[in-house]
C-alpha cells in the first residue's frame, strides 16, 4: 500500500510512504492511514470499496475516482502513485533481477522509500547521518 504527498497545485510529488499489507481490507487501510497519513488530509484514490470508512474515521476528505468509468487511464487520474509503483517495480526487477523474496519486501520498500524521499536532498552529510542512525536503531534480521 502506498501514499504520495502532493503539492497543492499537484505539480510535484513529495514524500512517500509504503507498506506491505496482507490484503486490501478496510482494516489494512485504516492501519495504513493511522501509521502514515496526517489526520484530515485530502485523499485522492480510486474507488476501491475499502477506502471510505477508514478515510472518514481518520477525518480525511476522501475524493475517489472510478477509474474504469473515467475517460482517462489510471496513470492519468492518479499519476503520482502510479509513478511511484512503476519506479518501485523497475527497481525490484532491475536491481534484484528475479531475486525478490516476500519475506524481505518490507526492507525493499523501506530502502526505496528512503531513497525516494531524499532524492532532492542538498545536504548529503545529513543524509549519511540519518542513514547511520536508522541502521544503528534497526534490529538485525533473523536468518
Amino acid at each position: 500500500m502506498g501514499a504520495v504527498e502532493i503539492s497543492e497545485n499537484h505539480a510535484c510529488s513529495g514524500r512517500i510512504r509504503l507498506e506491505s499489507v496482507d490484503d486490501g481490507s478496510a482494516e489494512a487501510v485504516e492501519d495504513f492511514l493511522s501509521n502514515h497519513v496526517k489526520r484530515g488530509a485530502v485523499l485522492f484514490t480510486d474507488d476501491w470499496r475499502s477506502y471510505p470508512k477508514p478515510a472518514k474515521k481518520h477525518g480525511c476528505d476522501h475524493r475517489p475516482t472510478n477509474v474504469s468509468k473515467s475517460s482517462e487511464g489510471a496513470h492519468e487520474v492518479l499519476p503520482s502513485i502510479h509513478r511511484v509503483f512503476s519506479l518501485l517495480h523497475r527497481l525490484l526487477l532491475g536491481t534484484y533481477q528475479g531475486g525478490v523474496r516476500r519475506k524481505h519486501l518490507p526492507r525493499y520498500l523501506a530502502e526505496f522509500e528512503f531513497r525516494f524521499n531524499r532524492r532532492r536532498s542538498k545536504q548529503r552529510g545529513l543524509l549519511f547521518q540519518r542513514l547511520l542512525g536508522m541502521v544503528v536503531k534497526r534490529t538485525p534480521p533473523c536468518h
